[in-house]
């Protein structure tokens, strides 16, 4: 994988915790709050300097609706992307 596609597989990554929650019944009253979450997560992935905030907060959504059925598999999937994301800024150099 190149530095150009890491941007595009982390909203792939992004988008199917998403469907994660979604499919498990997690979203209940807050689709508009997870969908808010994961458009400005996908705004600092393509943003030229991301600074990691909102991706940060995507993954808090994602525990947080979860909460109380959260698997480690969610967990550690968000983390993973917030992992990732980190590790693109760097090598960005941002």
């Amino acid at each position: 994988m190149t530095l150009n596609q890491v941007p595009e597989q982390m909203v792939n990554a992004i988008n199917g915790l998403v469907e994660i929650v979604i499919a498990l019944g997690y979203t209940d009253g807050h689709d508009e709050e997870l969908t808010s979450a994961r458009d400005d997560a996908i705004a600092d992935v393509n943003n030229s300097s991301p600074d990691i905030s909102r991706i940060r907060k995507f993954g808090q959504t994602i525990i947080g609706l979860a909460r109380g059925g959260a698997t480690p598999a969610i967990t550690a999937a968000s983390d993973g992307v917030i992992h990732d994301a980190e590790e693109l800024i760097r090598a960005i150099g941002h």
